[in-house]
């Protein structure tokens, strides 16, 4: 019997393999060749987060909620006739989706389909003059894509452009008064000096965003509404720190009897976004520091939720590393070195379990000058007795 990895390479067509979360785990050369996608690029991406796949009159097909994903829990076959995804070149081409459909749970790292894609045609690409979606990845260091194309905003003549980029980014859907904008990047500047260098930076950040616009044209990406500017919402723009919020409150609708790979899948896909802190370049913005704190704070809860079912089904090690996540941003959350130090104890790992108390102890002391919680103590009795039963006792 073969090992579907090797099936993949042996297709004549381009395939790749994915496991029961839809995430990719092998990708062949004809894929590679067929999308301009690599396998680095591929392996360990979802399906639907790297081909994002629409009808050809623009409606969605992709998602964690798919109708592969139905079939797949049915143990039954995937096709599509014809699914519009976008390519290298700025190209959209048309492709035929069929299935093979493997023995296994919905699980994450089992091999559970190989998809293969057949090119019907290949659409020429956009026009200047039609609009172009735009991607802004805000969590860990800035990334813009126009379309396919990575947009290179380091090589702009003037730096205040991507500046105002972000504060338009961080109030995405809302008017922001040019005054607004004239303290947040030059603070203390005449006001009239001000509106006279904003209007110079709202022309550049336009021209490096839409480099064919043409004079006097409305600019799909940076709006003007009286005196103030907007970067508004709508099917053009996408930012990763939305759809991280979109799939990380996904997975709790999902949550519930017989849903837990749902939610999993869900929680899993919104960490793979969650790439750093938000605008992690603009450390000590004051206009930044509120959306980075929630943010940071929704990721914290979906590693923390991410351990506990991982735990509940018995996958001690992921559960284990996704505590271990949480406490590399935030040590001092004792929630989460109390689910640690239990997750090692039922892992059969009482040493490090006792340790781990000893570093939660230490940190709380330190940084808040408080001790551990009497829960978290009276966890540690119990691991130190060894009353706490390990999944392989159990």
């Amino acid at each position: 019997m073969y090992d579907p990895l090797e099936l993949v390479e042996r297709s004549s067509d381009a395939a790749f393999v994915i496991d029961g979360i839809l995430g990719i785990m092998g990708w062949n050369a004809r894929a590679e060749a067929l999308l301009g996608i690599s396998s680095r690029e591929a392996v360990n991406a979802t399906c639907y987060g790297l081909l994002d796949g629409v009808t050809e009159e623009g409606q969605s097909i992709c998602g964690p909620r798919c109708a592969a994903t139905r079939c797949f829990r049915a143990d039954a076959p995937f096709t599509h006739g014809r699914m519009v995804v976008n390519v290298a070149g700025d190209r959209r081409v048309t492709l035929q989706v069929s299935t093979i459909v493997l023995p296994g749970p919905l699980e994450q790292g089992t091999p559970k389909a190989i998809v293969f894609l057949r090119p019907l045609d290949v659409l020429a690409p956009a026009t200047p003059s039609e609009a172009v979606s735009l991607k802004v990845f805000t969590l860990g260091a800035l990334r813009l894509q126009l379309g396919s194309r990575e947009v290179p905003w380091r090589s702009w003549p003037r730096r205040q452009a991507v500046a105002l980029l972000k504060v338009l980014v961080s109030r995405r859907g809302r008017p922001v008064h040019r005054d607004a904008l004239v303290e947040a990047l030059w603070p203390g500047v005449d006001p009239w000096e001000g509106v006279r260098r904003l209007k110079v930076v709202v022309h550049a950040l336009r021209r490096g965003l839409e480099p064919h616009l043409e004079a006097a044209s409305s600019s799909t990406f940076v709006v003007t509404e009286g005196e103030c500017y907007c970067l508004p919402k709508g099917p053009h723009l996408w930012v990763d720190a939305d759809r991280f919020q979109e799939l990380a409150l996904a997975g709790d609708q999902a949550m519930g009897p017989g849903q837990l790979q749902e939610a999993l899948a869900l929680y899993q896909a919104a960490r793979t976004l969650y790439r750093g802190e938000y605008l992690e370049q603009d450390l000590y913005n004051d206009w930044v520091a509120l959306e980075r704190e929630r943010l940071q704070e929704l990721y914290l809860s979906l590693l923390s939720k991410m351990a506990s079912l991982y735990r509940v089904q018995g996958s001690l090690q992921q559960a284990i590393e996704a505590c271990q996540a949480a406490i590399a941003v935030d040590p001092c959350r004792e929630s989460v070195h109390r689910l640690f130090m239990f997750c090692l104890g039922q892992a059969g790992r009482r040493a490090e379990a006792l340790r781990q108390f000893g570093v939660c102890r230490e940190v709380l002391r330190r940084e808040l000058g408080v001790e551990p919680m009497p829960e978290t103590a009276a966890l540690y009795d119990r691991i130190l007795r060894g009353s706490l039963t390990s999944v392989a006792a159990s």
